[in-house]
């Protein structure tokens, strides 16, 4: 579990089948994050996620609103996975960029196959400036001991609409720069 004052609580199920579950400031009841399996069915290119199998083993929430200002509100809650998958939810939408809803799937990267991501450090003072000097903004440990760490975050798709698919916008999302050291 991770908590932040302006944004709310997240809370990861550590079992097999578990899930995200989100309550925002606020707000007396939250809801559990997830993605809608009928669109991942019917698009081949998308690989499908046992769900019954993963769960989730570390969160992050966003403590202020550097990290979800610099992505155009794409990243604002981070989740590791049993199966090595970090996905990446928005905390709401920015006028400037794409229009997330709150809790809505923004980007996916599967960094270690089948091994836990145990721990998320991401850096909360990220700023326009540590962008253009490409600092580390996201860090990953998995169950090996091996450490993953991205410079620039993920680019928001130039324009979504209400009848595109998250899903779809978050499991092609390419645009990062990733590193592993062993």
């Amino acid at each position: 579990m991770d908590v932040s004052q302006p944004y709310g609580l997240v809370g990861g199920e550590g079992f097999p089948g578990g899930r995200v579950f989100f309550r925002p400031t606020g707000e007396y009841r939250g809801k559990y994050l997830g993605q809608e399996t009928s669109f991942v069915d019917a698009q081949p290119d998308i690989p499908k996620i046992p769900e019954l199998s993963e769960s989730i083993c570390s969160v992050w929430i966003a403590k202020s609103s550097c990290v979800p200002t610099v992505t155009q509100s794409m990243i604002g809650i981070m989740t590791g996975s049993s199966l090595g998958i970090v996905t990446t939810y928005a905390l709401g939408y920015d006028p400037s960029g794409p229009r997330y809803n709150p809790g809505e799937m923004s980007a996916r990267w599967i960094l270690s196959p089948g091994v836990p991501i145990i721990a998320l450090k991401v850096d909360d003072s990220y700023s326009q400036k540590r962008k253009a000097l490409t600092r580390v903004w996201a860090v990953a440990l998995n169950a090996l001991g091996e450490v993953y760490y991205m410079t620039q975050p993920p680019n928001p798709p130039f324009s979504k609409t209400k009848t595109d698919d998250s899903t779809k916008f978050a499991c092609t999302s390419q645009n990062f720069n990733r590193v592993r050291i062993t």
